[in-house]
C-alpha cells in the first residue's frame, strides 16, 4: 500500500523523542510528579494538567513550580521516579523493530534527542541494545540548554553532517517535539502515543500523524522504497 502525502518529502534524517515515543514512560512521570507535589505541600495534578504543564527538561519545569525550593523538588522527583525504575525501559510495541528497519535504510540517519536526563537516556537506550543505531543520543544537561531550545538540535545535527530542512524528521509525542521540529524548520511528526490537549498545538502543528513508530516506519517503507505488503493502520497528514 502507499498512500501519497502531499510536501511530505522523505527523511535524511529521523531524529526521535525517547519517552513515550519509543518507551513507555508516561505513568512513571505522571505518579513520581504527583508524589513530589504532595510531599512539597502542593494539590495533586489532574493528567491534563500534568500534559499541560510538563514536557520540558527538569531543570527547565521544576523552578517554574517550586520557585526557590526547585532543587528540593528535583531531589524529591528523581527519588520517587526512581522507585519505578526497576523494569525501565519499556519498550513500546513495535519500537525496536521499527529503529531497526529504519537503521538498516543507508540513507536514513537516526538520532534521539530528549528531556530525559542524559545519563538515564543512555543506559535505557543501551538496555535496549539501540545505541548503535543512533549517531547521537542527546538527553537533558547535555547541552547549555535543552529540549525545545534549538541547542541540542543544532548540535545533532552538526555531529551528523546535516542541515536543518524538511528532509530532517522530528518524531514525538508531545507539544515540546513539535516546537522544536518548527523552530528547527524541520517536518514535525505526531507519535500519537500521548497527544497533547490540542490548543497546545496551535501554531506548531505536526505536518503528519502516526500512530506510533512502528506505523511510521511501514509508511516510510511503502512511500519511500516500493516495499508493499505493510500495512498502514492509520496515517494523517497536514
Amino acid at each position: 500500500m502507499s498512500i501519497k502525502l502531499p510536501n511530505l518529502p522523505k527523511p535524511k534524517a529521523i531524529i526521535f523523542d525517547w519517552d513515550d515515543t519509543i518507551t513507555n514512560n508516561w505513568w512513571r512521570v505522571f505518579w513520581s510528579m504527583n508524589k513530589t507535589l504532595q510531599h512539597m505541600g502542593y494539590d495533586k495534578w489532574s493528567e491534563e494538567e500534568a500534559l499541560r504543564r510538563l514536557g520540558a527538561s527538569g531543570r527547565d519545569v521544576f523552578p517554574r513550580i517550586f520557585g526557590n525550593n526547585w532543587q528540593k523538588g528535583s531531589d524529591t522527583y528523581y527519588k520517587f521516579l526512581d522507585e519505578t525504575l526497576k523494569d525501565a525501559p519499556e519498550p513500546i510495541d513495535g519500537a525496536v523493530e521499527a529503529i531497526n528497519i529504519l537503521a538498516d535504510k543507508t540513507d536514513i540517519q537516526l538520532a534521539v534527542l530528549s528531556n530525559k536526563r542524559g545519563d538515564l537516556l543512555r543506559d535505557e537506550v543501551k538496555k535496549l541494545g539501540l545505541n548503535s543505531r543512533f549517531f547521537a543520543v542527546i538527553g537533558a544537561g547535555d547541552c547549555e540548554r535543552d529540549k525545545p531550545s534549538l541547542v541540542a538540535l543544532q548540535k545533532i545535527l552538526k555531529h551528523g553532517g546535516l542541515q536543518a530542512g524538511a528532509a530532517i524528521w522530528f518524531a514525538g509525542d508531545s507539544h515540546t517535539d513539535m516546537e522544536c521540529a518548527h523552530s528547527g524548520g524541520c517536518t514535525a511528526v505526531m507519535i500519537e502515543t500521548k497527544k497533547p490537549p490540542e490548543d497546545m498545538l496551535s501554531g506548531i502543528e505536526p505536518h503528519a500523524n502516526f500512530i506510533n513508530c512502528l506505523d511510521m516506519a511501514r509508511f516510510i517503507l511503502n512511500e519511500f522504497y516500493e516495499e508493499i505488503g505493510l500495512i498502514i493502520s492509520k496515517t494523517q497528514c497536514r
